[in-house]
């Protein structure tokens, strides 16, 4: 790990792990790109951590880009229960001596929902998706949140234009534009994924658990 630092995770042997989450509704993954296409696409190495979490790690001319996927617990209240959840926390190094923006989706790759659409809430940027017989939710900060940690120095390098054109979503996506880092700042941002038999329309615990931040994923694996 470069981007991440932990104790606990040093000299990790290389394993075989694609980066991709199955829920119930079908396989989500993740798109980075610059401008030349899905950096994701290209080769990486993954290291698994202890606690069980992935590492991925990709390194270009531009950036250096690692992504945890982890199963954190989720506080939830106690008459809210998910079949499934999951957290992808990304770091993005830009080693170039440019500004870089970049756009981050995660996006359904295979799909057997009926429906969904965004359901946003305050400091969330969100889409569920249903079926007969299942939700899934998909959660990040809003731009708000993202504007927020840009005014605090929290690991938010960027320059903002406009708020409103920081976060999307779509029929199939959901994601953030990050307009001119810094170079050479470090910037971090998240995505968590929950999923549940579907149950009535009033449902909201898959919403309610991709509601979180991403020092829950870091407390998980005792990384900083």
């Amino acid at each position: 790990m470069e981007l991440f630092q932990s104790k606990k995770n040093d000299e990790l042997e290389m394993i075989h792990q694609p980066l991709e989450v199955v829920t119930p509704l079908g396989l989500i993954r993740l798109a980075l790109d610059i401008g030349a296409g899905n950096l994701l696409d290209t080769s990486y190495i993954c290291q698994q951590l202890q606690q069980g979490s992935y590492m991925y790690t990709w390194k270009s001319e531009q950036l250096v880009i690692e992504i945890m996927m982890a199963h954190p617990i989720i506080p939830l209240p106690l008459h809210m229960r998910v079949d499934g959840s999951c957290g992808l926390l990304i770091r993005v190094m830009n080693v170039s001596n440019d500004d870089v923006s970049l756009k981050c989706t995660a996006y359904w790759a295979e799909q057997q929902w009926i429906t969904g659409g965004s359901s946003t809430g305050q400091y969330l940027e969100a889409s569920t998706w249903e079926s007969d017989t299942h939700y899934v939710s998909i959660g990040t900060e809003d731009a708000e949140a993202l504007q927020d940690r840009s005014g605090t120095h929290n690991l938010m390098p960027i320059q903002i234009k406009d708020q409103n054109e920081l976060t999307f979503s779509d029929i199939n996506t959901i994601g953030m534009y990050l307009p001119s880092i810094a170079s050479y700042k470090l910037c971090q941002f998240h995505f968590y994924i929950a999923w549940k038999k579907y149950t009535d329309d009033e449902d909201v615990d898959t919403w309610y658990t991709v509601d979180q931040q991403a020092q829950l994923i870091l407390e998980h694996e005792e990384c900083y």
